[in-house]
């Protein structure tokens, strides 16, 4: 059994975050065993996935010391700064980075390096002397693996919360993506059309009788003779939306390979050695209006291409 005491920068989130936080390298489904079996307690009680935890709080969890061993994450106690080569904002809040294509948010495999792994090793790298620190520097959005570009990571619970409810309405912040699509857009536009997730799939598609409010906006910047690149701002965050959103009006975006054009595929995949869809995540803009967080209002923040993206673009006619 391990004993843990609550300090202040873990207060006042569920007890299901902290535990995830916590066994990191653990399945969900070993976590939720543990809920079931009321083999997490606060207090010496019982407790459920959204009981929330204060400090000073005990929190006692019934499992081997070899498994806490193994499920939390002592392989980065040491500490590391190699995020720092993706970051382009932070403060005492908020950091901001600029994901490469290919690389997840959060892993999926524990061979494989996400950034959340490093912003994990990067919490140590900045808190040396807090070696029971369990609340790691954490993503409050996701952007696809083979879509580049900004994410916001938060430093502390209060933002987590604030920015979790920024995300939800939609409303304090603005996210803009650079998009390469199929065929020739005149006007700028809005597409208003619900949107449903297969899970068994993973694939979004229009639903008009039971999809969700899926709102996607973009303006045109500049005209090809067979592309538009698009500046694409999303009023709600659907898995896929953008995506599935351009299939839906016929102008996918370039060389997707889940939505995309097949043939247009192809040749994208031939002459440029592009496998993944040309989407970039380059603008994000802060309306944060109240609470601790309203320093960031206005807040401009924006990242360019990557080289292969921007060479492509400029061998288009």
């Amino acid at each position: 059994m391990k004993e843990i005491i609550i300090n202040n920068e873990d207060s006042n989130q569920t007890i299901e975050k902290y535990i995830k936080k916590l066994l990191v390298n653990a399945p969900l489904s070993f976590i939720y065993k543990l809920f079931r079996k009321n083999d997490i307690k606060i207090n010496n009680k019982k407790c459920g996935l959204k009981d929330k935890i204060y400090e000073n709080d005990t929190i006692k969890i019934y499992i081997s010391d070899e498994q806490f061993d193994e499920f939390v994450l002592n392989k980065i106690v040491r500490g590391s700064d190699r995020i720092k080569r993706y970051i382009i904002y932070e403060d005492n809040n908020i950091i901001v980075v600029n994901k490469p294509t290919k690389m997840l948010v959060q892993s999926n495999s524990k061979h494989e390096l996400s950034l959340t792994e490093m912003m994990q090793e990067y919490t140590y790298f900045e808190n040396p002397n807090k070696k029971d620190f369990i609340f790691f520097y954490s993503p409050v959005h996701r952007i696809d693996r083979n879509t580049s570009g900004l994410v916001i990571f938060a430093k502390n619970i209060m933002t987590v919360q604030k920015l979790n409810e920024v995300f939800k309405y939609h409303d304090e912040i603005e996210k803009h993506y650079l998009a390469l699509v199929n065929g020739i857009i005149k006007s700028d536009g809005v597409i208003d059309l619900p949107l449903k997730k297969n899970s068994k799939e993973n694939i979004v598609k229009v639903s008009k009788s039971d999809g969700q409010e899926s709102i996607t906006k973009y303006k045109v910047i500049k005209s090809y003779s067979k592309y538009t690149l698009l500046d694409v701002n999303i009023l709600t965050g659907r898995t896929h939306q953008i995506r599935a959103h351009m299939l839906a009006v016929h102008h996918p975006i370039v060389s997707d390979p889940k939505y995309g054009d097949f043939n247009e595929n192809k040749y994208f995949a031939k002459h440029y050695h592009l496998s993944h869809q040309f989407l970039h995540s380059y603008k994000i803009i802060f309306r944060i209006k109240s609470g601790e967080l309203t320093y960031l209002n206005n807040l401009n923040l924006s990242c360019p291409l990557d080289d292969k993206l921007q060479q492509i673009l400029d061998s288009l006619h």
